[in-house]
């Protein structure tokens, strides 16, 4: 009796079974059940990939977002494009050279921290500030060749040069006030980007600082991230361009 249960015509159990089955197939290999749209397979990641570029006051800035956001893991995704010594005018051969030759991003933003070791020849007359603009123009034209998870190009952020308190910060601290970071807030303005003026947030610390007066302590670097950290939030909150 079992037998002719089992091997008899379609009945409401088995015609539900099969039912079952075929959705499940169609879950499994997209079938017109389910279909899958171009834009659901296409999707690019949801993650925003951060470069953060420039000399050596940006080195520390990525470990210290990632602990700022310990508590919302996967919040980005972030790039190390940046080495200690560089100036506006030997970061692109680095960059080419390092940074560009890694795997191939699709940065959504790229953070850009440039000017501090430009001060030095800048008032010893061994860089024109006209030559200062052209190589800051260079960089920010050469990451505008990226194109971001939706084929745009990145948002850029320009930093200003953070204040010096070492042995000669008055001399050079005046360049910074009247020559360069004037100059970057000019390129951003006539760039469309955002300036984020980290100036401001150090000016008159000198307590944030290791004693070469140059280079902000772990207090200053987590100083900086926070202010950092707030116009990567503003920028990806707004629309893009």
């Amino acid at each position: 009796m079992k037998r002719r249960l089992l091997s008899s015509g379609p009945g409401p159990a088995s015609a539900v079974l099969a039912a079952l089955l075929v959705l499940a197939a169609g879950c499994l290999v997209g079938s017109p059940l389910l279909p899958l749209s171009p834009a659901t397979a296409s999707k690019p990641s949801s993650v925003p990939v951060i470069c953060c570029a420039g000399d050596s006051l940006m080195r520390p800035i990525p470990t210290r977002l990632y602990e700022l956001t310990r508590f919302s893991p996967g919040a980005f995704v972030l790039k190390d494009w940046a080495q200690g010594g560089l100036s506006s005018e030997t970061y692109l051969a680095f960059f080419e050279r390092r940074a560009a030759a890694r795997t191939p991003v699709r940065p959504d933003l790229i953070l850009l921290q440039l000017g501090t070791n430009d001060a030095r020849p800048l008032r010893e007359g061994r860089l024109r500030p006209e030559d200062f603009e052209r190589h800051i123009r260079a960089v920010i034209q050469r990451f505008r060749e990226f194109r971001d998870r939706t084929g745009r190009p990145p948002r850029i952020l320009v930093a200003s040069a953070i204040p010096f308190h070492d042995a000669d910060a008055a001399a050079k601290n005046e360049i910074l006030l009247k020559v360069v970071n004037p100059a970057l807030r000019r390129i951003a303005a006539d760039e469309g980007l955002t300036f984020v003026d980290n100036h401001a947030v150090l000016d008159g610390r000198p307590d944030l600082y290791d004693p070469d007066g140059v280079h902000p302590n772990p207090r200053g670097e987590k100083r900086l991230a926070r202010h950092w950290l707030h116009w990567i939030r503003q920028a990806l909150r707004s629309p893009a361009p």
